[in-house]
């Protein structure tokens, strides 16, 4: 609960930022913002993930918090828009650390059969706070101006800090056998030589390098083209988060069998890929919103799916390091397509780069979907006792 209130801070201060600074800085100032969030999970995976394994979370989440709190503020106290991308670069940074040593802990705590439930009570709270966060931002800044969004989320990490420091939430430095030396990079060496997460780790960076250019453009389509108010631009960022909290709230209720995950993730890969493509149609504000609520309902489970698969094939000792790999690989590939996103916008168009962007994640859904069935089939078929039974 305390996690997803700290969704809902960091939805506000995002939507204030950009809300605020789009007309000065441009498609290609609004992806400087989006890449200072996503710089320093690239450069920190391998370090972040070592941290994770190295020292106690109950040292590294609540210390890394306090550190984020103060960041945030500071964009309150310094109004300057060349200091915002330079503020959540900050924040960004310490969140690496508080994204593995909490992930590590929570798959350390937790059975691996009751992973999947886990990863979706956690996405039902994470979404609940992002559904609150924009729809909140939009009536702030609209009737108070951009200094309390940053408050708000300032006074969340200090929330949540207490709150794992509180329960007692603790995971140990973990200990290697006898002449292995812990390396940095041996989250990414387990991520590729696993062939089931290696390739949810292909169509995952394939459909994000072509759909995350949307994140630049949807300032721009929804509130200039579409004519949204800031209150209806945050309620349609809400309902991305409303289908996401419906999403995980069924897929708990579903329990759906680790046999049938492979396919129910492509599943939601392709709900999500066909929604946003949609955008590229968008005749109004309201088609915009349909559109946001049915790939939110796709990335609940493209969240729930992918993560507790990656939770219940971790190996205990660098779990921390294979947590920080996955953050860091998914956020490369976000990176790059922001990078490329503010100027294609810029030359060709918005709605001309949502649909292309649409196509190439449906035509990577085609290409490489196959795989992951396939290697799916074979760890369940190596997995099964004699006889086939499972």
């Amino acid at each position: 609960m305390a996690a997803g209130l700290s969704y809902m801070g960091s939805s506000l201060t995002t939507f204030a930022v950009i809300l605020r600074d789009k007309d000065a800085v441009g498609p290609t100032g609004v992806s400087i913002i989006l890449l200072a969030m996503l710089v320093p999970n690239v450069l920190m995976a391998p370090f972040s993930g070592q941290i994770a394994d190295r020292f106690e979370s109950r040292v590294v989440v609540p210390s890394a918090l306090v550190a984020m709190s103060a960041s945030t503020l500071s964009i309150a106290l310094v109004p300057a828009v060349w200091w915002a991308p330079v503020a959540l670069f900050i924040t960004a940074t310490f969140g690496t650390m508080v994204g593995a040593a909490s992930s590590a802990t929570v798959g350390h705590l937790s059975r691996p059969e009751d992973m999947t439930r886990v990863t979706g009570i956690q996405q039902t709270y994470v979404s609940m706070g992002s559904l609150a966060g924009p729809a909140a931002g939009g009536i702030l800044v609209g009737t108070t101006g951009y200094f309390w969004p940053f408050v708000i989320d300032s006074l969340s990490f200090l929330v949540l800090a207490a709150t794992f420091i509180g329960l007692g939430l603790n995971r140990k430095p973990q200990g290697h056998e006898e002449g292995e030396k812990p390396r940095a990079l041996d989250g990414f060496r387990f991520l590729l030589g696993e062939p089931v997460l290696r390739a949810i780790m292909i169509i995952l960076l394939m459909v994000i390098l072509s759909l995350g250019m949307i994140n630049v453009g949807e300032v721009f389509l929804v509130v200039d083209e579409l004519g949204a108010t800031p209150i209806i631009y945050g309620f349609i960022g809400a309902l991305f988060a409303g289908g996401s909290l419906l999403g995980a709230v069924l897929l708990q209720v579903l329990k759906i069998p680790e046999s049938k995950q492979a396919a129910g993730l492509l599943l939601a890969i392709l709900l999500m890929v066909l929604s946003l493509t949609g955008l590229s149609q968008a005749p109004s504000w309201q088609f915009a919103a349909v559109v946001y609520f049915l790939a939110g309902f796709g990335n609940a489970g493209v969240n729930i799916f992918a993560v507790g698969q990656i939770q219940r094939r971790a190996k205990e000792s660098v779990r921390g390091r294979i947590m920080a790999a996955v953050q860091g690989s998914v956020n490369a590939g976000s990176m790059a397509s922001l990078g490329f996103g503010g100027i294609l916008i810029g030359i060709f168009g918005v709605r001309e780069i949502f649909l292309a962007g649409g196509i190439m994640a449906l035509l990577a859904l085609i290409v490489f979907g196959p795989q992951l069935l396939r290697a799916s089939k074979v760890v369940k078929e190596k997995s099964a006792p004699e006889g086939g039974q499972f």
